[in-house]
């Protein structure tokens, strides 16, 4: 499975499920009227009482499925529903399977941030309760502007207490505002991005996300494990447009999770 992508200059190119390319994805396969669709699954909001699912908006057709051999398998009023991985041939617009295998759920600790990027201070990041005082909020959003903050977040190091990381386009003027509040317990690293950049590239998902042209499920924003912001986005499949796009986008910024793709 390709996963999340976190590079810089992406090139996304190579993630077009083009016709006749073998691709594998795990998700969500229903059987509703005698179709058989597989998707990655979108959220779905709670309403009572339950309606049967239904496949969503960039769910595909897949031909070959083993609806006895699914996990999580439920029989529902409308047909059937549960989860695989396939492997198949992408054509016409659709998976022709050729191998079946379980599905793995995601690893929950995946994404949780643990070394800050900064080198720790001679005593070792402080551990919980050496602060002396409950450890003090992060600065709100409406003030990352006045302060050139590009991004925070707390990192957990094994064996101590949080640490908050602070990307700036001004390192030094937030290591004067935010130093005598944290102690050692706070690493600020230079920002590589400009708020202008990080906002176009948001700017432009949201665009996408709207017109659903890009096959885009979800976007927000995050942290690296070097403590810059980094812009998510996950895709259904990887469409040209988006790839001719993702090459302009700079270094590191984008981060793609890409749920449809060749394999390799």
């Amino acid at each position: 499975m390709p996963g999340v992508l976190d590079t810089g200059w992406m090139d996304l190119s190579g993630l077009i499920v083009r016709e006749g390319a073998v691709a594998r994805a795990t998700g969500r396969v229903l059987e509703v009227e005698g179709e058989v669709w597989f998707e990655r699954p979108e959220p779905v909001p709670l309403v009572w009482p339950p309606r049967p699912p239904r496949p969503g908006r960039f769910a595909v057709r897949a031909h070959g499925v083993d609806l006895d051999r699914l996990d999580r398998r439920q029989q529902h009023a409308t047909g059937i529903e549960g989860w695989t991985t396939l492997t198949g041939t992408w054509q016409s617009q659709r998976l022709r399977v050729r191998t079946q295998t379980s599905w793995q759920p995601p690893d929950s600790r995946r994404g949780r941030r643990t070394d800050p990027p900064c080198a720790p201070p001679p005593q070792g990041w402080p551990r919980n309760g050496e602060h002396g005082n409950p450890m003090p909020s992060a600065p709100p959003d409406d003030e990352w502007e006045a302060l050139s903050i590009m991004q925070v977040a707390w990192f957990h190091p094994a064996g101590a207490g949080p640490v908050l990381v602070v990307s700036a386009e001004d390192p030094a003027r937030v290591e004067r505002l935010l130093r005598p509040e944290f102690g050692a317990a706070l690493c600020v690293v230079p920002s590589r991005y400009t708020r202008q950049q990080i906002e176009g590239v948001a700017r432009r998902l949201r665009v996408e996300g709207e017109s659903r042209r890009w096959l885009i499920s979800m976007h927000g924003s995050g942290v690296g494990g070097d403590g810059q912001p980094r812009l998510t986005v996950e895709l259904a499949r990887v469409v040209p447009a988006m790839a001719e796009w993702a090459a302009t986008v700079p270094d590191g910024l984008l981060a793609v999770d890409v749920w449809l793709a060749p394999v390799t």
